[in-house]
Order: structure tokens, then C-alpha cells, then sequence
């Protein structure tokens, strides 16, 4: 979807002899912020989600900051493969 938006916007722009690179690249930038934003809420809601049903285990509720960062280091990467 994303990709999709982008092409015809930069066909748009080319046709209508607009386009400027920086002027491209930082809506663009901005595109890519804003779904990785959307994305890494999403992922917080699901993980959020999945440790109030793993909270009756006895496992801890609070994941270590390892496991924290490691997740968000994996996010990072699955968003990066989306692009």
C-alpha cells in the first residue's frame, strides 16, 4: 500500500514537473515515520495484550529489558524487510 501511494506520487509530480529531490525525499521520510509509528503502537498493544494472559502463569509479568530491547531490535527489522 505504501509503495503504491509513493509511485503514483512521484509519477504525479513528475508529470505535473514539480518533483524537487529534497522536497521528495522528506515527504517520503515523513510517510515511512508515520507507518512505523502506526506499527510499533500496534506491536505494544499486541505484547501488552499477550503479557496480561501470561500474567496468571507464574511466569513475571514485567519482561527483563533484555527481552524488551531484543524485541524492539526484531520490529526494527521486519520493518526495515516491509520497505
Amino acid at each position: 500500500m505504501h509503495h503504491t501511494t509513493c509511485a503514483k506520487l512521484r509519477q504525479t509530480e513528475i508529470y505535473a514537473g514539480l518533483r524537487t529531490d529534497s522536497k521528495w525525499k522528506e515527504l517520503h521520510k515523513a510517510q515511512i515515520q508515520k507507518s512505523f509509528k502506526k506499527r510499533v503502537k500496534m506491536f505494544h498493544r499486541i505484547s501488552e495484550r499477550d503479557l496480561m494472559s501470561s500474567a496468571s502463569c507464574d511466569t513475571p509479568a514485567q519482561p527483563s529489558a533484555d527481552t524488551a530491547q531484543e524485541n524492539s531490535g526484531e520490529l526494527a527489522k521486519q520493518i526495515l524487510r516491509l520497505h
